[in-house]
């Protein structure tokens, strides 16, 4: 096995020294690397090839390793991406869902209100006219009373007082109002809106590594730990912890309390 020669002694490299980790000719041990640890440059090159071809082959391991899991990665955001996708359309779906309930409900409100608007008119409508022709006959009678109370003939005036008296009795003017109605506006809030298209649950490890499958169970359970649930009072529905009996308390109606103070409804 030939070696390069030393470039300060011209001299060929025989030995190895362990110190500096570098060849060295037979000069040199006496001079630059007196003292120092020397072995056989042969024997060194030997173990080095052999250290190295094994720290070689750890290092490829670990390089078809790294392919691997760059290969998993990018698999990985492939589906991460597509799932991504295939649950924003979900999203949007059932927002289009919500939207068309949410347009045919107004509509249903609207045409509702607007027939018991009609009813109402033709009611206090008739009621009005009919009145007005009372509160007429009303005018005429007083007329007809101050006539008759300014007869001279005693017996013809008798007469016509107790046919007054009797128009008079059936004279009842009645008042009739439109009927009462209220609007109780319902939970338009976000986390309603959040309730009836659903929640998204993410995973707490973002370190880069696979999620253990025992995170993975837990991860599932959070994601059942939870109901829908649907108000007493006003039937808003909203995600509540199946085992927070609170929540379900109709003691907590919490999308009712503003609108039961307002009205000072004792909120038991």
């Amino acid at each position: 096995m030939e070696f390069p020669i030393c470039t300060q002694h011209n001299e060929e490299f025989v030995y190895f020294c362990e110190k500096c980790d570098e060849p060295t000719c037979k000069v040199c041990i006496f001079t630059l690397h007196k003292g120092h640890n020397m072995s056989d440059l042969s024997e060194t090159v030997t173990k080095k090839k052999k250290e190295l071809s094994s720290t070689w082959e750890v290092y490829l391991r670990k390089l078809e390793g790294a392919r691997k899991s760059v290969d998993n990665m990018e698999n990985s955001l492939h589906t991460y991406r597509q799932k991504v996708y295939k649950t924003i359309k979900e999203i949007e779906s059932e927002g289009e869902k919500l939207r068309n309930i949410i347009d045919k409900t107004v509509s249903d409100m609207a045409k509702e209100l607007r027939q018991k608007e009609a009813e109402e008119m033709k009611r206090v409508t008739q009621m009005i006219n009919g009145l007005k022709s009372q509160l007429e006959r009303g005018i005429q009678l007083e007329r007809h009373i101050n006539k008759a109370l300014k007869l001279k003939d005693d017996t013809s005036m008798l007469i016509s007082l107790k046919k007054f008296q009797e128009d008079m009795a059936s004279y009842i003017p009645e008042v009739i109002l439109p009927c009462e109605f209220s609007y109780l506006k319902g939970n338009s809030g976000s986390a309603h809106v959040h309730s009836m298209l659903g929640r998204i649950f993410f995973e707490n490890d973002k370190s880069g590594r696979e999620t253990p499958l025992e995170a993975k169970d837990d991860f599932k359970r959070n994601a059942r730990k939870y109901e829908l649930w649907a108000c007493p009072l006003c039937n808003t529905e909203r995600y509540i912890d199946r085992m927070d009996e609170s929540e379900r308390s109709f003691k907590t109606p919490r999308c009712c309390y503003g609108f039961m103070q307002s009205r000072g409804i004792a909120y038991k």
